[in-house]
């Protein structure tokens, strides 16, 4: 297993698999274990995550047509995706509530930190360091988040700030300083494919994130308007199709339509004409 994972890997592996059986011990905690399953089995969830594996699939057959992407690069495939692709999915209602979204994801995939994350965990220490390191800093990382809540917790929030970069710095420091002595294990084309890939990944994943967005959105409208349509669903229907036709692919054209003063009163097709022409005034 150390042949797939590193160090840090395996040590986060260990810990997870230990919480989770020491609270499975738990009284009612199965029960939640299982509610959990049910809830993320649900039709629209499976379905959303099958679609975007399939179009990773594509991505990574793409970038295996051009002599990309290898089998190597499958765990940093896997990994791209439960820590980022899901998570942006998860987190995709922020597209609606923040018009930079996607150009702050696009940007972000250049930031320094991606290359800084990358040098201090192409290294790790010692699994038996790594099992020692991971609940502490998790630890004071989640007591960050706490402090970062109220005003009154801003003396912990600076000494957790303090430790946390300080912890960064040793981890680095200890990376740089073994990527020095090993420069040619580290530079070499595999070790740039790693580096390059979360960052195409990214890039190449947001137009189904826009996409993913875009028919939440559509879906939303219609649900909100089809409740005043049971016994009309010919009219329902080509109130569907005008909605799509005036606002197609446009995100933010949906949004406003959604905000118009007359978009909560539409009854029938001829409601919807006088919102779209509020909108487009």
């Amino acid at each position: 297993m150390s042949d797939i994972f590193n160090n840090r890997e395996l040590a986060i592996l260990i810990w997870l698999t230990l919480i989770l059986i020491l609270l499975s011990f738990k009284k009612g905690i199965l029960k939640s274990y299982f509610d959990l399953l049910l809830a993320f089995f649900q039709d629209k969830i499976i379905s959303s995550v099958l679609i975007s594996i399939i179009y990773v699939e594509l991505i990574i057959l793409l970038l295996a047509i051009v002599n990309y992407w290898e089998m190597d690069l499958l765990k940093d495939t896997t990994f791209w995706y439960i820590g980022t692709a899901f998570l942006l999915m998860l987190n995709s209602n922020k597209a609606l509530e923040n018009k930079t979204h996607f150009k702050k994801i696009f940007w972000n995939s250049f930031k320094l930190i991606v290359v800084l994350e990358f040098i201090t965990n192409f290294y790790t220490f010692d699994l038996l360091w790594e099992l020692v390191l991971i609940p502490i800093v998790s630890f004071i990382a989640i007591l960050d988040a706490f402090a970062e809540q109220k005003n009154e917790h801003k003396p912990v929030k600076k000494l957790t700030q303090a430790i946390l970069t300080i912890i960064g710095i040793i981890i680095f420091v200890y990376s740089a300083k073994k990527i020095i002595t090993n420069s040619n294990e580290f530079l070499n084309v595999n070790s740039a494919q790693i580096l390059l890939l979360p960052i195409i990944l990214t890039l190449l994943f947001l137009p189904f994130l826009y996409f993913y967005v875009l028919y939440m959105k559509y879906e939303n409208i219609y649900c909100r308007i089809g409740f005043r349509f049971k016994n009309k669903d010919k009219d329902f229907l080509n109130i569907k199709k005008r909605i799509f036709q005036e606002c197609k692919l446009n995100l933010r054209k949906l949004e406003r339509l959604e905000k118009t003063n007359s978009f909560h009163h539409i009854l029938d097709y001829s409601d919807l004409e006088k919102t779209i022409k509020e909108l487009n005034r």
